[in-house]
């Protein structure tokens, strides 16, 4: 926004804390849902680009949820022509690994290319939060681990 670009944010409740936080700073709301391909078509009209990250741990998403909203998001964004589309997704998801937090990942990035969108791909590996995960279970006397197999 400091470079002049307009900033737009779908959001389910515009009234909540915070997405006045965003409004607050100049950015657009406009009310909607990953689920609602109108609601997509509305956040994306006019737009030059578009940043698209689902949320696989929220109770109604999960593997086929994240399949679907990302889907959409992709096929509301090919619609209003976009011009660059950033899909989050993570690191080693095209290793098949049985993970379906990974697969979901993975079929939304094979699908990307097979519209034929133009796209960057982000593949975070861990985010610094994650490492609290298993704080209990070491207080416990076990660890958990969740990685990747190494290249």
């Amino acid at each position: 926004m400091k470079d002049g670009w307009a900033v737009r944010a779908l959001v389910r409740d515009p009234n909540k804390d915070k997405a006045q936080e965003l409004a607050n700073q100049g950015v657009e709301l406009v009310q909607g849902d990953l689920y609602d391909r109108a609601s997509l078509d509305d956040a994306l009209r006019g737009a030059y680009g578009a940043f698209s990250v689902q949320n696989y741990w929220l109770p109604d998403v999960g593997y086929e949820g994240e399949i679907k909203q990302g889907k959409l998001f992709a096929e509301a964004a090919k619609g209003a022509d976009i011009q660059h589309f950033v899909y989050t997704s993570v690191g080693a998801a095209h290793r098949g690994m049985g993970q379906k937090h990974f697969d979901s990942k993975w079929i939304i990035e094979q699908y990307l290319v097979e519209i034929n969108l133009a796209h960057t791909i982000l593949h975070p590996v861990a985010f610094m939060g994650n490492l609290n995960w298993s704080r209990a279970e070491i207080s416990n006397g076990a660890l958990k681990s969740f990685g990747t197999a190494p290249d």
